[in-house]
């Protein structure tokens, strides 16, 4: 038995689809519930929107004056270790063997 949509790989979402709809058009049940998903889905994504839009302010403001704080008070340099050959001290303690 074979399907022709492990042959066209880029032709298996439109299969799936309708296929979905061939379903929905045999079982009325099932396209209540597949549009109820739908509504459930769309109105998560309306709400993730309306979060979006509404912490965008929020966040822009946040950044903008952590940015400012960390000009006006620089972190100071912290003292870079370097490793004990490069430093002075050994070469005088190899020298001295």
């Amino acid at each position: 038995m074979t399907y022709a949509a492990f042959y066209f790989p880029p032709l298996a979402p439109i299969a799936v689809v309708l296929g979905a709809v061939l379903l929905c058009l045999v079982a009325p049940v099932f396209a209540m519930a597949a549009l109820g998903v739908l509504v459930l889905v769309a109105a998560a994504l309306l709400l993730a929107l309306a979060a979006a839009v509404a912490s965008a302010p929020f966040l822009l403001v946040r950044s903008v004056r952590r940015r400012l704080r960390s000009r006006r008070r620089p972190e100071p340099e912290r003292a870079r270790v370097r490793p004990p050959a490069a430093r002075d001290d050994s070469r005088a303690v190899l020298e001295a063997r």
